[in-house]
């Protein structure tokens, strides 16, 4: 049983062994979170190529070496060649590195959920390695069903969270969850939402959220 839990990667090194469009998808991935990305292949598909030359990416076109996880916070083993990927966890173990095996999920020490992003919102979806294409349909069916306005939403409770008093009690913040005020904000009025702000969180919380002015969330 695996362990869900989301990295901070921004900033740190990722190493990605492999050039096809399995590791484009990994670096895809770990560039759209900040992450300084290494790529490890004699050859790479075009897209690779481009962020190659774009400084986007570092791609060092040879065969990997032990010595190339060096520094790594993350590395990825995916090449179409098991012997390469045996060696990247090898590598990673003795680096005390995690690693990620593409093409052999249950082999690493964690695993790529399906995910949907919306703004500052991710939801992730994993059947441990078991099924990913599983995962993936079950993602999809999850974004068609949720609210557009999930990023619109995070960033209000954001500002909302930094005008509330910080020994507000969670019951406090859970009883205004399950309220169903916040589901839509793009259906909610916002007379009733600013009615529904002072009601759990004191008078003035919505002026205070917008400077005095009534605007919309």
């Amino acid at each position: 049983m695996s362990y869900p839990v989301s990295i901070n990667v921004n900033g740190r090194l990722c190493v990605v062994v492999g050039g096809g469009t399995v590791a484009l998808r990994k670096v895809q991935g770990l560039l759209s979170c900040g992450a300084r990305v290494k790529v490890i292949s004699p050859a790479v598909v075009k897209p690779l190529g481009e962020a190659a030359e774009a400084g986007k990416i570092l791609w060092e076109k040879k065969l990997f070496e032990e010595t190339d996880l060096s520094g790594a916070s993350l590395a990825f083993a995916a090449t179409a060649d098991l012997g390469v990927n045996q060696a990247v966890r090898e590598a990673a173990a003795k680096e005390k590195i995690l690693v990620n095996m593409a093409t052999e999920p249950d082999g690493g020490d964690f695993s790529l959920p399906a995910l949907y992003r919306n703004g500052e919102v991710s939801v992730a979806v994993s059947t441990g390695g078991a099924a990913p294409a599983y995962a993936a349909r079950l993602r999809d069916i999850i974004a068609v069903n949720m609210p557009k306005s999930l990023g619109k939403t995070a960033m209000f409770l954001r500002k909302l969270r930094s005008v509330t008093d910080p020994a507000t009690p969670a019951e406090t913040w859970r009883k205004f969850m399950v309220s169903g005020t916040v589901d839509d904000l793009s259906k909610i009025d916002v007379q009733v939402l600013q009615t529904r702000l002072d009601e759990f969180f004191g008078p003035g919380t919505w002026e205070k959220m917008n400077g005095g002015s009534v605007k919309a969330p």
